[in-house]
């Protein structure tokens, strides 16, 4: 009889183990791939915000930050606070006269500077945190691509095809 009951119970604690490895399994999670594309403010000719990002690889994203001037180039590194969101890290920039004044030399690249979100399939969540220095000071940018202003840093962004 006991036999029976240790033997239902392991049973039991298997299937238990099973069905709840079966629906962590089944929880959507984010590959790097669903982020590659061209992703913008809106596709097309007529958009009110020119800025986009281009995800090739994790290694090379790059931020149209202000249209024609300021081009960043970026890596991508998964937040350890959330595996649906990449963190992204400055690494060089591609700049127009808009950009010279800007001290390119002092940029942190091991300070997030944004995070990309898939919301849905064709949704991206752009998370502006802006450029720092190595000490965390914040180093500005004139004018942008994007709706961003002081009360708002994000942008969701729409995956179009090029």
């Amino acid at each position: 009889m006991k036999n029976n009951k240790t033997r239902y119970f392991f049973l039991w604690l298997f299937l238990l183990l099973f069905t709840t490895y079966q629906a962590i399994a089944a929880q959507k999670v984010n590959t790097f791939a669903e982020f590659k594309g061209y992703w913008a403010y809106g596709c097309g000719d007529d958009v009110d915000y020119p800025g986009y990002i281009e995800v090739t690889d994790k290694n090379k994203i790059v931020i149209n930050v202000a249209d024609n001037q300021i081009y960043l180039i970026t890596r991508a590194e998964v937040s350890k606070n959330n595996t649906q969101v990449f963190n992204l890290y400055y690494k060089s920039s591609d700049v127009g006269r808009g950009g010279m004044d800007i001290p390119w030399k002092k940029v942190s690249n091991s300070v997030i500077i944004g995070t990309l979100q898939l919301v849905k399939e064709k949704k991206l969540l752009f998370k502006w945190c802006g450029l720092k220095d190595a000490n965390n000071q914040k180093i500005k940018l004139p004018f942008y691509s994007f709706p961003f202003n002081k009360h708002n840093t994000n942008a969701m962004l729409v995956k179009c095809e090029n």
